[in-house]
């Protein structure tokens, strides 16, 4: 499961190694835990780039035009720079200057001339880039290119340009030693007839990433990966994350100050609820029996505890859309989960009766509203009761999550309720208790019957997957 390391760097961990994602669009350096390594292998050069003709490292004398040698990407049109509007051609060929352009001589003398730009002293590898554009074939043949450093040149190459009508493709220049303080530059000119081409240049190090070396830290480019092996193998998770859910309606739905429901495997040996002595004053636990979770990387608070299920108030946070959920026992961090994480996520808790589910509400001497029986009795039209549920977000004033609630609390956004389809008034929400919620809502003129009950708050609304019991007076 990916985390977030730095803002946009995701991290997932493997028992063999771990796996650093950068999804920003500059570089990022991370800092990381002792016991890892580089891998140690014969790939990723320490240093490779590109220097293209659109870059501010290339320059040129002479006649020189801007081309456009593109047939564009058939998924992404317009979307890229200096791409034509797409496909050009959709059954092929395909061909395709780097970045979309390229610089073309067609008549007359003239150089074109990249600097390198070298990190580091050391052996580097230079090839070009020449796309397979349908003059191709008419290229010259005798495209003389020269690897200068130090004001000498150190190696030269001829190439014949129009095999690139085989195929987009890197051509290789040369292999050579080079240092940065030569601030060495490749230059290209025509040595017989036919147009010249400058596009990019590739250019990579004989030193290897892929050193063995240990990485306490590391540079992930934009929008580039990095692979990283540990030292030694870590010990594989005791528990396991299966589901997620909003633990009034089931749906994989959150949000914080409502309580979650996490169902998974290894979560120890105890079952039990939180009691008085697992408080600090007003602060609510993070921990029963040495099992913690967190959700979004934040602690959340833990009121129930099993080897099975685990339920928690998730804690206050911000964030929007799909957050990690991990549990911690005795034995070490579980493989974690995800739920959808939202701003609300109302939902009434419920109790079975026969075969129908019903929300749980009280009339106002605390008899349970349900199906009239011995210890319960349907609800009025006219009548006030109080229906219970969670999710229903902040309130006004706040309450903070992490401790206890003082005294009842108005929500901050308006809640509806319909039963039956009629919306019914609701006289008071707010939270009453960590995680719990309570709405006076009086009965709408209704059919005896039991009628369906949802709610909404903000857009955001409950599932229809409850009932409630009316009678008429």
């Amino acid at each position: 499961m990916l985390s977030a390391a730095p803002p946009k760097v995701y991290r997932r961990d493997f028992s063999n190694g771990i796996v650093l994602l950068n999804g920003e669009s500059t570089p990022q350096t991370v800092t990381l835990e002792s016991g890892f390594q580089r891998f140690k292998g014969t790939q990723a050069p320490l240093y490779q780039y590109t220097v293209d003709d659109s870059d501010t490292g290339f320059s040129d004398t002479g006649s020189w035009n801007v081309v456009t040698y593109n047939t564009g990407a058939y998924s992404s049109a317009g979307s890229g720079p200096n791409l034509p509007a797409e496909p050009q051609n959709q059954n092929g060929p395909y061909y395709h200057c780097w970045k979309g352009i390229c610089h073309e001589l067609d008549t007359g003398t003239g150089t074109a001339q990249w600097n390198l730009n070298i990190p580091a002293d050391g052996q580097y590898t230079i090839k070009v880039w020449l796309p397979a554009a349908p003059s191709a074939s008419t290229w010259t043949k005798d495209a003389i290119y020269q690897i200068v450093s130090g004001g000498n040149v150190v190696a030269s190459a001829t190439l014949d340009q129009s095999t690139a009508s085989a195929g987009d493709g890197l051509h290789m220049i040369a292999t050579v030693n080079l240092t940065a303080a030569g601030a060495p530059f490749l230059q290209v000119q025509n040595g017989g007839a036919g147009p010249l081409i400058a596009d990019a240049v590739y250019v990579t190090s004989a030193v290897l990433y892929n050193d063995g070396s240990p990485a306490s830290q590391v540079t992930v480019s934009a929008f580039d990966a990095i692979l990283l092996q540990r030292q030694q193998p870590a010990p594989l998770p005791t528990s396991q994350v299966n589901s997620v859910l909003n633990a009034a309606s089931y749906e994989p739905a959150i949000a914080s100050g409502g309580f979650v429901a996490i169902a998974g495997t290894g979560f120890g040996t105890a079952m039990r609820s939180w009691t008085s002595s697992d408080f600090s004053g007003t602060n609510l636990p993070t921990s029963l029996d040495g099992i913690s979770v967190t959700i979004d990387d934040l602690p959340a608070y833990v009121e129930y505890i099993s080897p099975t299920q685990i339920n928690v108030i998730a804690p206050d946070d911000d964030t929007i859309g799909q957050v990690q959920v991990q549990v911690t026992t005795p034995q070490g961090a579980s493989y974690s989960g995800t739920v959808l994480k939202q701003k609300l996520s109302p939902a009434f808790f419920t109790y079975q009766s026969g075969t129908a589910s019903y929300v749980a509400a009280v009339h106002l001497d605390g008899t349970l509203v349900g199906p009239a029986g011995p210890s319960s009795r349907p609800a009025v039209p006219g009548e006030v009761i109080e229906i219970y549920g969670t999710g229903f977000g902040p309130t006004n004033p706040a309450s903070p999550t992490a401790e206890l609630v003082s005294q009842p609390a108005p929500i901050s956004f308006a809640a509806a309720v319909t039963i039956g389809g009629v919306n019914a008034e609701v006289q008071w929400a707010g939270l009453v208790s960590s995680g719990l919620y309570q709405l006076n809502v009086q009965i709408p003129n209704l059919a005896a019957g039991d009628q369906p009950v949802q709610t909404s708050v903000s857009g955001f609304q409950s599932v229809a997957n409850a009932f409630l019991a009316v009678a008429q007076q």
